[in-house]
């Protein structure tokens, strides 16, 4: 099998976007501001920072949910 960079690259995103979402909001700003030119990363970074800001918002409505009740 053929090592893929590009494969590798973004599912270290996605991974981060899922379980440290403060570092894959950083991290899809990174490759949205460094690798604009490529079509693959510009795509994928916008769907990292999409699923990091979404799962921040749920994880804050959780945490204001036990606070209120």
């Amino acid at each position: 099998m053929e090592f893929n960079k590009d494969l590798l690259i973004t599912l270290i995103g996605y991974f981060l976007a899922i379980f440290f979402n403060v570092w894959g909001l950083i991290y899809g700003a990174l490759l949205y501001i460094l690798k604009r030119n490529n079509e693959t990363y510009y795509e994928h970074s916008r769907n990292i920072m999409a699923i990091s800001v979404g799962l921040l918002i749920i994880k804050l409505f959780i945490q204001l949910g036990r606070f209120i009740f």
